[in-house]
């Protein structure tokens, strides 16, 4: 019997012990290794765990912090000091513990409860817990329990203190103790303090009870939290909102206030279907089912045209993705320093920019799969001129450039990534939406792909269209963050900018940007080929090395008065002459190269050139650079045999 591979996950409990190997009980599937979460939602709640932190206390955390037992048997002396006061309620004031790495200290816990009461007790470390208690509902100011705690703490703290009013009712009690175990002496959760369903109680059953709780993006996207009542109010009304209330005139801008106007669980449970359906924002009574766009006959691409405008897509997103890049890079977020408002709305639109940005790479890898799918070669150009996809007349009109994100800027970007109201291949310009609705409707109606191939190519094609509407949303989401500040105050890249002389202090970094973007690119070239494609997800993950390089070379030499170039590289020979720019063209078979060769015939010495002799402002770019790729070296050391 062959020796089983080392293990990375050891397992603990007697039965993952039982065998080196046992079938259907991995290690990973003890509870402990499962996805928790504080709402009712995914495979358990992880309060349930921290709800007995005190021996033979039980507390809720999933609002104020209440006990609601007390063991008589584990705790025995507080049992009978408090059990009786027990009917009316008793929260959680205070914990005396240590949190880490830090001193013992002493944590408030608040009487809004929720969360951040129960990080508290989440965040005790092993050893001596202690706890200020007190009546729900108490009038005895918290400020002055929290004093009587401390002087208890000083004082030697025995196991418990109570302190009652005149009338024998509970005033405040203290207690001491052990941090209480989660996990048995076998590493399991202690079934003796944890009984079956007690970690998933509190998860969404019925379905509206995490509904009514999960906003701001929270849910899924198909269900909004700003809406408008009708066509003509602004959207800002609060879906959940409890009907019976006037509608809104002005946005809410406290939390406290949006609270109030929801309908509770409870009432989400009984009344749901009572909610409005939501198009574009508006809520409406009725659902407009449109019918589906069709082609005419004669309209129908054909495969060789399909081909070729998946070719023109390519070249398509990789343009829009540099465009969009050098946007990003051209905006100064350390601008208004003395303004922090309006920084933040700098900062802002830079992370939205890039967010499009980096799903523009990703539809570069999705073009290029379904050219793959089909059975022909990548392709990793970059257009010159925006392509008429279908050569109806109607392509938009641009010319590729490195353009700061000055406001005529931000609208071609909308204007490119608008979606087509209503497909119609003789209505307006093409918009990339449009291009892509165009291709979709062929393959779909046509005979040109079938079977998995088909299904494959229409998949790819609706999350592209899907996700470019949400980049027209993102587009406008910019511009308004930007709407009334001096572009002048923000811009820090020119357009079209000529590369700097040697002399000039960044002009270093802008060679290094350059190196770096021309090995991403060859790198993809080298991913995109169909002995490496299989491992495509592992050659990908590896090689945000180099993105990364990239993304760091390009901000330090923005920041330096310097810019991204973006030049294309030469026909890269480790992928045997990719068509780089201009008219789609076929291109040669590539030189057969494994990752690892790449990376080291490649990647190393062009990097060891491109940053030789560099003065000391440089080092720190170049030592996290050179650590990014020997990583990658070591990633891609499993493909080093040439044949993959």
């Amino acid at each position: 019997m062959p020796t089983p591979p080392p293990r990375k996950l050891y397992p603990r409990n007697s039965t993952a012990r039982s065998h080196p190997v046992v079938a259907g009980n991995p290690v990973t599937t003890r509870p402990e290794s499962g996805v928790d979460n504080s709402f009712p939602g995914l495979e358990f709640d992880q309060r349930n765990l921290d709800k007995r932190f005190f021996p033979g206390l039980e507390f809720e955390l999933h609002a104020q912090a209440v006990l609601r037992t007390i063991d008589p048997a584990r705790a025995a002396p507080i049992h009978a000091a408090l059990a009786g006061d027990l009917p009316a309620g008793i929260v959680l004031v205070a914990v005396a513990g240590t949190f880490g790495e830090a001193a013992e200290e002493v944590a408030q816990i608040g009487p809004s409860g929720g969360l951040q009461d129960w990080r508290v007790v989440h965040d005790l470390s092993p050893g001596r817990v202690a706890l200020a208690l007190a009546p729900f509902g108490s009038v005895e100011p918290r400020e002055r329990i929290v004093e009587a705690f401390v002087a208890y703490l000083a004082g030697g703290n025995p196991a418990i203190e109570v302190t009652r009013q005149g009338d024998g009712r509970l005033r405040f009690a203290f207690v001491t103790g052990e941090r209480a175990r989660i996990l048995d002496d076998n590493g399991v959760i202690d079934p003796d303090e944890y009984h079956p369903g007690d970690l998933t109680r509190s998860l969404c059953s019925p379905w509206q009870y995490d509904f009514a709780l999960c906003g701001c993006f929270y849910w899924a996207s198909n269900k909004p939290d700003l809406v408008s009542p009708d066509a003509d109010t602004p959207q800002i009304a609060n879906f959940q909102r409890d009907r019976v209330n006037p509608q809104p005139i002005v946005p809410v801008t406290d939390y406290g206030t949006w609270q109030s106007l929801d309908i509770g669980e409870v009432e989400m449970i009984e009344r749901w279907e009572t909610l409005p359906a939501v198009f574009d924002g508006i809520e409406g009574r009725a659902m407009a089912v449109a019918t589906a766009p069709r082609l005419p006959d004669e309209d129908v691409l054909d495969r060789a045209t399909i081909v070729r405008a998946l070719r023109e897509l390519a070249t398509v997103e990789h343009g829009l993705m540099v465009e969009y890049l050098y946007a990003y890079y051209s905006l100064d977020q350390n601008a208004f320093a003395d303004n922090m408002e309006s920084r933040q709305r700098v900062v802002s639109a830079a992370q939205t920019v890039l967010s499009v940005a980096i799903d523009e790479m990703r539809h570069l890898r999705w073009v290029n799969e379904m050219l793959l799918a089909v059975g022909e070669r990548h392709e990793l150009g970059r257009f010159e001129t925006l392509p008429d996809i279908d050569r109806d007349g109607r392509g938009l009109t641009h010319t590729f450039s490195l353009t700061p994100l000055v406001p005529e800027r931000l609208d071609w970007f909308i204007t490119v990534e608008a979606p087509s109201e209503a497909f119609d291949p003789d209505a307006a310009d093409d918009t990339i939406d449009g291009m892509y609705t165009r291709l979709l409707l062929s393959i779909e109606q046509g005979d040109a792909f079938t079977g998995e191939v088909k299904e494959r190519l229409l998949q790819l094609i609706k999350l592209i269209i899907e996700e470019g509407q949400d980049h027209y949303q993102r587009f406008l989401r910019v511009r308004e963050r930007l709407q009334g500040l001096d572009p002048n105050l923000y811009i820090r890249l020119t357009e079209n900018p000529a590369p700097l002389p040697a002399a000039a202090p960044a002009s270093v970094f802008e060679r290094i940007a350059n190196v770096a973007y021309a090995q991403v690119i060859e790198l993809l070239a080298l991913v995109f080929t169909p002995r490496n494609i299989v491992e495509a997800d592992a050659l990908i993950t590896g090689a945000r090395e180099l993105m990364y390089n990239l993304d760091e070379a390009a901000r330090t030499a923005a920041a330096n008065g310097g810019a991204p170039l973006f030049i294309l590289p030469a026909e890269p020979a480790v992928s045997g002459g990719v068509s780089m720019r201009g008219p789609v063209t076929e291109a040669a078979a590539p030189v057969p190269v494994s990752p690892a060769e790449f990376i080291k015939r490649g990647v190393a010495p062009a990097l060891e050139a491109a940053t030789a002799g560099l003065d000391p402002a440089a080092d720190a770019l170049v030592r996290s650079m050179r650590a990014r790729v020997a990583t990658l070296e070591e990633r891609f050391a499993g493909f080093g045999d040439g044949g993959r």
